[in-house]
């Protein structure tokens, strides 16, 4: 169990508020015995349980809320199927276009693509299927690969001196996730837009 916002928790004390409420509600009415009302005591008794067992499940009902909220607020992550997820498709997209080659920050775009590419494979898993597309040779063959082949494919791309065609790459990606990848898939595009 994990949480994104962990922050949120502390919201967690707004859970006292309809407790306190309950505890500390107001009665404002006062009881007062007719002679001609005292057969109808046992029927207000039973009354007045059902009353209480009603304002109860409010509470509960109230709290479970504000908890829920809370929980939605930390985001919550709940790891599903012990543990293990799924294997998943994924495909990167990197732009090696002609604008990659730029040097930004002493380095190249690309290399700067590349580091969150390679980012990206750190979260991959070990049955995962990856596909490398290079939006500037979008006829380049892509095949299934691994964590560590993904890695070695990545170091084989260099600036190529045409335009990247991300559509196109993005589109030949669809079609390699829905031609052999598992039911999880993903396409990662890695660009600097221009």
């Amino acid at each position: 169990m994990t949480f994104l916002a962990p922050l949120m928790l502390a919201a967690a004390a707004a859970i006292a508020v309809p407790i306190i409420l309950h505890l500390f509600r107001r009665r404002d009415y006062r009881v007062h015995a007719f002679p001609a009302l005292r057969y109808l005591q046992r029927t207000t008794r039973e009354r007045a349980r059902i009353v209480r067992l009603r304002q109860l499940l409010l509470l509960a009902v109230r709290v479970a809320l504000i908890a829920l909220l809370v929980l939605a607020g930390a985001r919550l992550v709940l790891p599903l199927g012990g543990g293990d997820q799924p294997p998943a498709g994924i495909v990167l997209v990197l732009d090696n276009g002609l604008t990659s080659g730029q040097v930004v920050d002493d380095r190249r775009i690309l290399d700067h693509l590349l580091d969150r590419a390679h980012a990206a494979l750190d979260r991959t898993g070990d049955d995962d299927r990856i596909w490398i597309l290079a939006a500037g040779e979008p006829w380049s063959p892509a095949w299934p690969l691994n964590r560590h082949e993904a890695r070695v494919r990545l170091g084989e791309i260099e600036p190529v001196a045409t335009r990247a065609d991300l559509p196109r790459s993005v589109a030949r990606a669809r079609a390699l996730l829905e031609a052999g990848a598992p039911s999880l898939r993903e396409i990662l595009v890695l660009s600097d837009l221009h």
